[in-house]
């Protein structure tokens, strides 16, 4: 995480705007690789402010903390996803990490879950096979919507310039 976005975050905690922290966080977890830190950061403050421990155990866990408190917020996590289908909520990011990056705390579930380590296998292997080139071919540049809004807005300039012309010609006859 950067110092920017660490400073930005501390000014709307006092500013009391703990919409806007959840929404800088989630920006940066979605935009950015895996990084414990922002994780860690993230699920605290999910568990000490929003009180939101499920959520904060789901980042918990992609973690290498070791506070019993969290970790109970890991087991509530845990809980509610017996069956192992708990590595579908994980980021979008995080996915893309290969397993010699996960964490100490998902190796211990992983570990506990047999089921878990192999959907979560499956998925990271289809996140490395896939490059995120083929996600991002469908995205549309700066440039081409530039280009868009130029065209639509020539199009409507000389759709009402036509349809102006046609009613003064209208008018004209009569």
């Amino acid at each position: 995480m950067t110092e920017k976005t660490k400073y930005r975050i501390t000014n709307e905690i006092k500013n009391d705007r703990l919409w806007k922290v959840k929404e800088i966080f989630q920006g940066t977890i979605r935009s950015n690789a895996y990084d414990k830190e922002t994780y860690l950061e993230y699920a605290k403050f999910l568990y000490h402010h929003q009180k939101d421990y499920l959520e904060a155990g789901k980042y918990f866990i992609l973690t290498d903390t070791e506070e019993d408190t969290y970790l109970k917020a890991i087991n509530i996590f845990l809980s509610r996803h017996p069956s192992g289908a708990f590595v579908h909520h994980f980021p979008r990011q995080f996915k893309k990490t290969t397993s010699n990056k996960y964490p100490k705390n998902l190796i211990i579930a992983l570990d506990k879950q047999n089921l878990a380590k192999k959907k979560l296998e499956s998925i990271s292997e289809k996140y490395q096979k896939e490059s995120t080139l083929i996600y991002s071919k469908y995205r549309i540049s700066k440039k081409e919507k530039y280009l868009t809004k130029i065209f639509l807005f020539s199009f409507l300039f000389i759709f009402l310039v036509g349809v102006i012309s046609i009613i003064e010609f209208i008018i004209n006859l009569f």
